[in-house]
C-alpha cells in the first residue's frame, strides 16, 4: 500500500513546526534537544526557520538566529572540504579556512589584511630570491613552535602573523604566499620531522633556522595542498581533543573525514549533550 506524499509533508510540517515551538521555552534541557531534532531534519526545516527569524518573541528570534548561524557554520565546513577533494583551494586560501575552524568569528578578509602588511615590507625589498626570503623570515622574527608544544594558535595563521610563532607547516605556508606573490614558485616538501620549502634550482629551507640547504635526496618531493592541509586540521583536531572541547572535536572532526572521502560524522549532534556528573 502506498503512502500519501502530501500526507507525508503536512506531518513532517507540523512536526516541524512543533519543535520550533519548543524554542520558546524557558527549560534548556526542552530548547536543546528540540534544536537538536531541528537541525537532525536538514534542510527542510530552511522556510520555517526563516520565517521566524522576525518573531516579536525576543528568545525565540535569539534561538532561531542560534540555529541559522550554527546551519551557516556547518555549510562552510562543508563547502571547505568540498573545495580541498576538488582541487579548488590552493594552500593559503585553505590555510585561512583552517583558521576559521578555530576562530569562527574572524573571517578571510580579516586574515588577508593581516598578511598584506607583511606582503608590503617583503616587496619593498625588491629582492624575491629564495635566499631573501629566508633572510626577510627571519629578521622579522618567525620561529617554529617548540617540538612536542601543541597549541592550536601554532596553526592559526591569523595567530601565528601576529606573535610570529608558529608551526613548521604553516610558516612555510607564509613564506610560499610570499614568494607566490612576487612571482616566485615555491614548494613544500615534509622530510619526516619538519615541513621545508624549496625551490626548482637546488635550494630548500627549513623554517626552523631559516638555513639554506642543497635540495637533494629527500628534499625533492612536493606536497599537494590537501596533504598539507589535513595534517594542519589533524593537528587543531587534536587540540579540541586535549581541551575537551565536544564542539569542536565534532566540527572539525567532520571536516577531517570529509577531506579525501565523502564520510561525514554521525554522533555528537549540535547541541551536544554532556551528563553533567560525568563532564
Amino acid at each position: 500500500m502506498g503512502v500519501n506524499k502530501s500526507l507525508m509533508d503536512k506531518e513532517n510540517e507540523n512536526k516541524i513546526k512543533a519543535l520550533i515551538s519548543l524554542l520558546e521555552d524557558d527549560d534548556e534541557d526542552i530548547v536543546s534537544n528540540a534544536m537538536e531534532k531541528l537541525l537532525s531534519i536538514g534542510c527542510e526545516i530552511a522556510p520555517f526557520i526563516a520565517a521566524e527569524q522576525d518573531s516579536e518573541n525576543p528568545l525565540l528570534r535569539k534561538r532561531i538566529h542560534q540555529i541559522l548561524s550554527i546551519i551557516n557554520i556547518r555549510n562552510l565546513r562543508n563547502n571547505f572540504a568540498s573545495k580541498i577533494n576538488q582541487g579548488k583551494t590552493d594552500l593559503w586560501e585553505s590555510i585561512c579556512e583552517s583558521h576559521l575552524l578555530w576562530y569562527e568569528r574572524d573571517n578571510i578578509q580579516f586574515l588577508n589584511n593581516k598578511y598584506d602588511a607583511l606582503s608590503s615590507n617583503f616587496k619593498e625589498k625588491g629582492d624575491f630570491s629564495i635566499q631573501n626570503l629566508a633572510r626577510f623570515m627571519k629578521e622579522n622574527g618567525f620561529v617554529t613552535s617548540i617540538p612536542g608544544d601543541l597549541e592550536a594558535d601554532f596553526y592559526c595563521i591569523g595567530k601565528v602573523l601576529d606573535t610570529k610563532i608558529g608551526a613548521d607547516s604553516i610558516l612555510c605556508a607564509i613564506a610560499i604566499k610570499l614568494a607566490q606573490d612576487a612571482g616566485v614558485k615555491l614548494n613544500i616538501g615534509f622530510n619526516g620531522r619538519i615541513f621545508y620549502i624549496f625551490s626548482g634550482d637546488g635550494i630548500a629551507i627549513k623554517p626552523n633556522d631559516w638555513k639554506l640547504r642543497p635540495n637533494r635526496g629527500q628534499f625533492c618531493k612536493a606536497l599537494d595542498t590537501e596533504t598539507v592541509i589535513k595534517n594542519i586540521i589533524y593537528k587543531i583536531y587534536v587540540c579540541a581533543a586535549a581541551s575537551d572541547s565536544y564542539r569542536y572535536i565534532y566540527t572539525i572532526g567532520n571536516v577531517l573525514t570529509q577531506i579525501g572521502s565523502s564520510n561525514k560524522l554521525v554522533t555528537l549532534p549540535y547541541p551536544f549533550k554532556v551528563n553533567k556528573k560525568n563532564k
